[in-house]
């Protein structure tokens, strides 16, 4: 699994819009699914920053604190 998360993290650096915009989380933030998991992650100009990642199945409104 890791190496799997590992392959997206370069394909999102190259295609950073890729992702599921996700502001209603957080402003600037995206997220790209593997498997099972979530990639959050900020776009940058020269790659992406990783947020977390997390099980899909987290409650992502308690994670972000947005209750």
């Amino acid at each position: 699994m890791l190496d799997k998360i590992l392959d997206k993290f370069e394909i999102l650096a190259s295609f950073p819009n890729v992702g599921k915009n996700r502001n209603e989380l957080i402003m600037g933030l995206r997220s790209f699914p593997v498997e099972d998991y979530l990639i959050f992650y900020f776009p940058l100009e020269n790659g992406i920053k990783i947020a977390r990642v997390v099980s899909g199945y987290r409650d992502l409104d308690a994670m972000f604190d947005l209750d």
